[in-house]
């Protein structure tokens, strides 16, 4: 909604960018950190190897 009013604003762009980044980094970080499943290092070789 906010890029929608502020259309004009080269801010907002990067704004939205950063937390599009952020709310990955936070969900990457909730499931490897709270999985008993696998270990750390096995949900980085998943992400890192296609």
């Amino acid at each position: 909604m906010t890029s929608w009013v502020h259309w004009f604003n080269p801010v907002v762009y990067i704004q939205i960018r950063e937390l599009d980044c952020m709310q990955e980094i936070v969900c990457d970080l909730n499931i490897a950190l709270d999985n008993r499943h696998y270990t750390k290092k096995e949900y980085i070789a998943f992400l890192v190897i296609p």
